[in-house]
């Protein structure tokens, strides 16, 4: 009967502060393994690495600190160490959201359900110790251990009474128990014995009261670990890398919409990181509007985190007392890449430990308490969510100016230095002291993110910051001038992160009135948070262009993108979307968003695209008379691609450039795109096909198709071909056919033997041809000589006795 009940009370998460929905959910059906980790943290330097790194190098670490070797199941923490001796007193601490109370309602919910302790335990009761402590009566263990059980009592109590060794109570969420010798009562007290609260819990702790039985105690860093009560001290470290998948896939109830999610979720540094915190996760969870392939973020960082804070503190506002108090430590922190805090340091700003303790800051031991103690934020990103807090609730305005001021001055200098760095290398300047001189304030990103987000006057009034008019006038000021100065790309992409983040239409709208375009760059290892950007982009209303490069959007990615671009299309005549993964699946999604638009650019560089994606592309593109520019290199097109490129070439009659460059095309289907041209008349100028490895074979191909169908081109380019010699003559021919052409040759594998073939037609054979070839040091003289004297004199026919007597040569090389 007693097992039945607990599993009916312990059946559904516990409702955790203001976050109600907790309690709606299923514990069994939303549990996940929980990082859990001996002897931790091990030094000073081990807690400030797990307190600074962010993102992916946040989830290796703890995926490298939570390894076996350190590990500790719940089924394990009451058997036998390394000596043999079987601890009675467990302590379990971890941050606050942690899931100190799911892992305490997930050993007694399995202990009933007959999975976990039974050959250890034949009872098992948990207390929740704030209950207790806000009880103004005293009160027994008997009250305490039976309050929720509705039968017999007595049988019960005997149970406990005949065999206390085999009892286990749960103490859940107790804090420091102060208790001096004198308030100890003299003998041991029985189960029915009425003390103070916080008196009877300290017996149990002081073994006063049933001294027999085993604890396992949940409680915040450093409110017990001192005390020396715990045989065995573990500390929860939170989900897993893929503890954090698993809980997603619970939460929507499907694998893909939790690999959607996370896809959005690891874009942005902060909000990923927090993500070993079960309680951030629930919270990100409910802010997440999934659909087929995106899910569409309804919560800034800024707000999640002081969801978050206001969870576990009620709604204390960050401006008054304590928690003010906590603001101006975090900012200084930050100024000075601080984390962790001495007593010298809370005394500076008037803090009192315990009530620091007890609403956000951490204390820490370590190496046994030698040292310390030190207190400190759940991680970095809630310090600096704070400092946040300082700057905006400041009267005074030149606080928060002066971080952002610095950071734009700093970023400034260093990208004109980055540009310079060519002009250094000449000279042989050595840079490294230069960029010494540059004050490094990268570290002010996320506080001065999180300064825009608290901006936000229904956020900073829940919090009663009341932030000035002026600062906001000088905010949008400063991000005018920043989003028009030579910054990095990490700032750029930073600068839209803040756009988001202050989520006020006029704001967003007047900082982007002056820009025509946006052009981003990242890399492979740093996706970027499409998030941010699908907020700005309909906002930009005098869009002309639109250029996202390495960007490692996805499929996901790009669905968000599509999903707002048709906003801002109205003006747009420039797209580029280079070196991503979306492949053919992305054109899919691309060519209906495309047929809305009217682009005279379109640049689909490196995107994994193969003659699978081109009738669609091709019918989309079709639909664009203005499109001039066409660019598909590097790609994986083979010569299937031909009749949807020609049909593209029939119907844009504007199109002028076509770039096929380094895809899987050979010589015959570049000389059918070439006959293409000519039968529907195209009035393509520029084509290039280079870098296609069309050998000589195909080489002749091209320039039978150019001899016979020449089309209107006036550029063709054919770099890095594995053309050589035994094409020249034909090529040559090709040239003389086609009086308008000129060609790219460069990087292939011509001679000396070629120079007097190509030498009629040298001055529409691109310059780089002479040196990107196999010719030898006389050789490209000659072509060089011939090449000026061709511009200065293109009617000449008179050869210069240099150039004879090296043809001779040749001639004599031949027989």
């Amino acid at each position: 009967m007693y097992k039945a009940a607990v599993r009916e009370r312990h059946s559904m998460l516990a409702a955790y502060g203001s976050c109600e929905e907790r309690g709606q959910q299923g514990l069994n059906e939303m549990y996940v393994d929980l990082v859990i980790v001996r002897q931790w943290p091990e030094g000073e330097e081990e807690l400030e690495i797990h307190l600074k790194k962010k993102g992916q190098c946040h989830r290796d670490y703890l995926k490298q600190r939570g390894g076996q070797d350190r590990r500790i199941s719940i089924q394990a923490l009451f058997q036998a160490g390394q000596e043999g001796n079987v601890p009675k007193t467990v302590l379990l601490d971890g941050i606050p959201g942690i899931g100190k109370t799911c892992t305490a309602q997930k050993v007694i919910l399995e202990w009933a359900s007959d999975k976990l302790y039974n050959e250890l335990f034949s009872l098992v009761f948990y207390v929740r110790c704030s209950d207790v402590e806000a009880s103004q009566d005293d009160v027994s263990l008997s009250d305490v251990l039976f309050r929720d059980f509705q039968g017999p009592l007595q049988t019960l109590k005997e149970a406990v009474l005949a065999g206390p060794g085999d009892v286990l109570i749960i103490l859940d969420g107790l804090s420091k128990v102060e208790m001096s010798d004198e308030q100890m009562p003299p003998q041991v007290v029985s189960l029915d014995s009425k003390l103070p609260p916080c008196l009877l819990l300290g017996q149990l702790l002081h073994r006063r009261v049933l001294p027999e039985v085993s604890l396992l105690i949940t409680s915040r860093p450093g409110a017990l670990s001192s005390t020396g009560i715990a045989d065995r001290h573990a500390t929860i470290l939170g989900f897993s890398e893929e503890g954090q998948s698993q809980y997603f896939s619970k939460f929507f109830g499907s694998e893909h919409l939790a690999s959607v999610a996370m896809d959005c979720l690891l874009r942005d540094e902060d909000l990923i990181t927090m993500c070993f915190i079960p309680l951030v996760c629930l919270l990100v969870g409910r802010s997440l509007e999934p659909g087929s392939d995106t899910v569409q973020r309804l919560e800034t960082t800024t707000q999640l985190l002081i969801s978050f804070y206001t969870c576990l503190s009620g709604k204390a506002p960050l401006g008054w007392g304590q928690a003010s108090s906590l603001t101006t430590l975090a900012l200084n922190g930050v100024k000075e890449k601080k984390v962790l805090f001495d007593m010298k340091d809370l005394k500076t700003h008037d803090i009192q430990p315990m009530a620091a303790t007890s609403s956000f800051l951490n204390q820490v031991s370590i190496n046994g308490g030698q040292k310390g103690p030190y207190y400190c934020f759940a991680h970095l990103i809630f310090q600096e969510l704070f400092a946040a807090a300082c700057c905006v609730g400041n009267r005074e305005v030149a606080e928060p100016m002066k971080l952002v001021e610095d950071l734009l001055h700093s970023e400034i200098e260093r990208q004109n230095l980055n540009d310079c760095l060519f002009e250094l290398f000449l000279h042989q300047i050595p840079v490294e002291p230069l960029f010494a001189r540059i004050a490094d304030v990268t570290h002010l990103y996320s506080t001065l993110g999180f300064i825009f987000g608290l901006m936000d006057g229904e956020l900073a009034g829940r919090l009663m910051l009341d932030p000035r008019p002026e600062l906001l006038e000088k905010l949008l000021d400063w991000i005018q001038r920043a989003l028009a100065a030579n910054v990095s790309e990490k700032m750029s992409l930073f600068l839209y992160g803040c756009l988001y983040e202050i989520h006020q239409e006029r704001f967003v709208q007047s900082a982007l009135k002056n820009k025509d375009g946006l052009s981003l760059h990242s890399s492979p290892s740093r996706p970027i948070n499409y998030t941010d950007l699908t907020y700005c982009l309909p906002r930009c209303k005098d869009m002309k262009f639109l250029s996202l490069s390495c960007c490692n959007l996805g499929i996901h990615g790009l669905s968000s993108v599509l999903r707002e671009l048709p906003k801002c299309a109205s003006k747009l005549e420039t797209l580029h979307l280079h070196e991503d993964t979306f492949g053919n699946e992305g054109i899919i999604l691309l060519c209906p968003v495309l047929k809305t638009m009217n682009l005279k650019t379109l640049s689909l560089w490196n995107n994994n695209l193969t003659d699978d994606c081109m009738e669609d592309l091709s019918l989309a593109l079709q639909e664009m008379p203005r499109l001039e520019v066409l660019d598909l290199q590097t790609n994986k097109f083979q010569d299937g691609c031909v009749p949807g490129l020609v049909g593209i070439t029939e119907k844009c009659r504007a199109l002028r450039t076509l770039f096929v460059l380094t895809n899987q095309l050979t010589g015959e289907g570049v000389a059918r795109l070439i006959e293409g041209l000519k039968l529907h008349g195209s009035n393509l100028a520029k084509l290039g096909v280079g870098s296609n490895h069309l050998g000589d074979e195909g080489g002749k191909l091209v320039s039978e198709a150019l001899k016979l169908h020449g089309p209107n081109l006036q550029e063709l380019l054919l770099g890095r071909s594995d053309l050589t010699d035994a094409c020249a003559e034909d090529l040559a021919s090709a040239l003389t056919a086609n009086p308008l052409l000129s060609v790219d040759l460069t990087d292939n594998c011509f001679t000396d033997r070629s120079i007097p073939i190509f030498l009629p037609v040298i001055n529409r054979i691109w310059s780089g041809f002479k040196h990107f070839n196999k010719f030898s040091p006389e050789g490209q003289r000659v072509l060089s000589d011939a090449a000026r004297k061709a511009t200065e004199a293109p009617q000449g026919n008179q050869k210069s006795s240099k150039l004879v007597r090296f043809i001779n040569k040749l001639k004599g090389l031949r027989r």
